[in-house]
């Protein structure tokens, strides 16, 4: 089985060989991906797929939050990132040192223009990414819309409703 260390990579949402879709991000709507940290770990980076690329593309940021959903990184605006398709690297504006432990990624696109469109797992019928999760800090894929949503706040509040699973990674 790959691992997220064999593409240099500290924690993934999933295998990206499994994702087999696209889907748009519902503009200035947080998407929370749920990675678990099993020892200390120094995050530089989020990582994303654009699988169909936007258009004046506006509001949009990657960032890292933990698990009670206090924002410890955000990149510089990514805008100009996903109005291109494939693999891309968002650096956040300064490295942060993670304690073992349940953390979210956090994506955000404001739209704007024509979003694009994040790789995904599969879309079935009922959503079961978070199947036997109870606790809401704990979710491997939920959102957060306290209203538009522009920036990255600094605290979030993830919410199982509306939840994609786009995949996600941390480096």
């Amino acid at each position: 089985m790959t691992s997220p260390s064999d593409h240099g990579l500290l924690a993934w949402a999933f295998d990206p060989a499994t994702c087999d879709g696209q889907g748009a991000p519902v503009d200035a709507e947080i998407y929370l991906i749920g990675v678990n940290f099993r020892f200390p770990t120094l995050v530089t980076n989020v990582h994303c797929f654009v699988g169909v690329a936007g258009a004046t593309v506006t509001a949009s940021f990657g960032g890292l939050y933990t698990a009670a959903g206090v924002r410890l990184g955000v990149t510089a605006s990514a805008n100009t990132t996903l109005e291109t398709t494939g693999y891309k690297t968002l650096a956040l504006t300064a490295p942060v040192a993670c304690d073992p432990g349940w953390h979210y990624i956090a994506l955000l696109s404001g739209g704007g223009g024509t979003d694009c469109q994040l790789n995904k797992a599969g879309a079935p019928t009922v959503f079961a990414g978070n199947a036997g999760i109870t606790a809401v800090n704990h979710l491997r894929f939920a959102t957060h819309n306290a209203g538009s949503q522009a920036t990255l706040p600094t605290t979030v509040t993830p919410e199982a409703a509306g939840a994609i699973p786009f995949w996600a990674a941390v480096s």
